[in-house]
């Protein structure tokens, strides 16, 4: 994800473009890499990552629970509230990895 000055309005208000991995596609394999297997790769690169918060599960999880979770800060500016949250499954489902993304209702004004 390419992020900052001129892009979408810079929302973290940073002072550059700057590049963010959220996922390695293989073509080799014509999957996206596991998590570790991404976070690996980007360290060996040098390559940023967007803010990994941690993993958690979706069990007894409502829609309003996860839009929740969305009001809090930014990691890549404290002063800036998030975008939202993408979450991505750790295991495949019917062959494929799920991810979807929840959107910060501030930031749809």
């Amino acid at each position: 994800e390419l992020i900052g000055t001129g892009i979408a309005k810079n929302p973290y208000k940073l002072l550059k473009k700057e590049l963010y991995l959220f996922r390695i596609f293989d073509q080799q394999t014509a999957d996206f890499l596991s998590q570790e297997e991404f976070v690996s790769l980007s360290l060996e690169l040098g390559l940023k990552t967007v803010p990994q918060l941690g993993v958690t599960t979706l069990k007894n999880m409502t829609v309003d629970k996860l839009v929740e979770m969305t009001f809090r800060k930014s990691e890549l500016n404290p002063n800036t509230n998030i975008e939202g949250l993408v979450f991505v499954s750790k295991n495949k489902i019917n062959g494929q990895r799920i991810s979807f993304k929840v959107i910060n209702p501030e930031q749809l004004v």
